[in-house]
């Protein structure tokens, strides 16, 4: 509610108002959960994109390990192959 500054030393006739914040412990929780959410949706979301389920070493360390070995492997047997073919056309 606005009020008129009345005061003698104040002559400039500016109006005071009055702010008061009442917090809202049921909107803070709900903006919580909906944060909780959207991160959950985001994670399955990128999940779902690169069609992994473990892209970090925080989702299964030990999982995440041997697919990266696995992946060596793979990688290592292609340039194995890519190896052969090329020294069979040398000969």
């Amino acid at each position: 509610m606005a009020r008129r500054d009345t005061d003698a030393s104040n002559k400039t006739g500016k109006f005071i108002m009055s702010v008061v914040i009442n917090p809202n412990s049921t909107v803070t929780v709900a903006s919580n959960k909906l944060a909780k959410s959207n991160q959950i949706l985001q994670k399955s979301l990128y999940r779902l994109s690169s069609g992994r389920k473990i892209d970090q070493p925080s989702d299964d360390a030990g999982g995440l390990a041997v697919s990266t070995k696995l992946s060596a492997t793979i990688n290592r047997t292609s340039a194995v192959s890519t190896n052969i073919a090329s020294n069979q056309s040398l000969l």
